[in-house]
């Protein structure tokens, strides 16, 4: 699996972040300049790439699937991949943000699951750590999320993709939005919005672009099944200790609501360099029947991905606990 970046990627703090969730990467640097930041535990290797080029164009990473004998995914550092001939799940998945929305969902469950009992016992606590870190490691959850998609795959949605995902437009769009630097803070973005509203010729485009990326459904799920991993695992732990509540459908629709709001202004402002026309495309093609089949195949297999690791780690602490 293959996911190329370019200039805008913030390569260190990536590479800061997988290391605090990973640990430390061996390093090696290739004739041509690129260094290679490699974590591999057995069955998983990943590897983070840094263009050795001095435009920093073409920085990616791969995972490999090292359990495959003789059917390993193994990538040229020199090689250019370019657009698929033949559309694979590989490719579609390659496209998402899959793997910086796993990373560090072991941390953040942990930490929840300690503010809803700050006088656990630290022994019981790491327990619940090394449990989580195991069933909600990086690797493990984006080879779920793959098999997924692999089970959800629609030959007919997925080559459809080919036309407008793949697309030199569309690779262009993305580039002005990953290379764009806004001078402001999404906070303080927000603000100016509030005293100086965009034009409904603005909002209008964007605000399909989000509801067509399902942007409000996809965040409440992930909120609500971190709620019900924490619940579900607190109701393991002996002692007396406050729970979290599963949200009710009225607290849903809000809650939907308001994480379309959210995204609205964060697509805005990720989004700045995109004129209307731009950002209608963008709307269009997330509207199409394969952008609704995209988004929903992806949410589903991240999703069940979540809800499988939360099911192992429970059967596990009921063992232990």
């Amino acid at each position: 699996m293959h996911f190329s970046y370019n200039s805008g990627f913030k390569f260190d703090r990536e590479l800061a972040a997988y290391t605090e969730e990973l640990g430390t990467p061996e390093v090696l640097r290739t004739e041509s300049g690129d260094e290679v930041y490699t974590w591999e535990d057995g069955w998983t290797r990943f590897d983070l790439v840094r263009d050795g080029e001095e435009s920093g164009r073409n920085h990616y990473s791969a995972l490999t699937d090292l359990s495959r004998s003789g059917d390993a995914l193994e990538y040229n550092w020199a090689e250019d991949l370019g657009e698929p001939a033949t559309l694979t799940i590989d490719d579609v998945l390659s496209k998402t943000k899959v793997w910086s929305i796993v990373v560090g969902k072991s941390a953040e469950l942990t930490q929840t699951v300690s503010s809803y009992y700050p006088d656990m016992p630290p022994d019981t606590l790491e327990m619940i750590r090394e449990i989580v870190d195991r069933h909600y490691a990086p690797e493990a959850l984006f080879n779920d999320v793959r098999a997924g998609m692999i089970k959800r795959d629609d030959d007919q949605n997925r080559s459809a993709l080919n036309s407008w995902l793949f697309s030199d437009q569309q690779v262009e769009l993305q580039v002005l939005v990953d290379e764009y630097e806004p001078d402001q803070s999404l906070e303080e973005y927000a603000a100016v919005l509030g005293e100086s509203p965009p034009d409904a010729e603005r909002v209008e485009p964007m605000l399909r672009f989000v509801r067509a990326s399902h942007v409000g459904e996809f965040l409440f799920d992930i909120e609500r099944e971190r709620i019900r991993a924490t619940a579900e695992i607190l109701e393991t732990v002996p002692g007396a200790h406050e729970a979290p509540a599963m949200p009710t459908a009225d607290e849903r629709t809000t809650r939907v609501e308001e994480y379309t709001m959210f995204g609205l202004v964060n697509f805005l402002w990720t989004h700045e360099p995109l004129t209307n026309e731009q950002i209608s495309l963008l709307a269009n093609s997330y509207e199409s029947a394969s952008g609704q089949w995209y988004v929903r195949v992806y949410t589903e297999a991240l999703m069940s991905a979540l809800a499988t690791a939360r099911e192992k780690t429970i059967r596990d602490l009921s063992s232990t606990l």
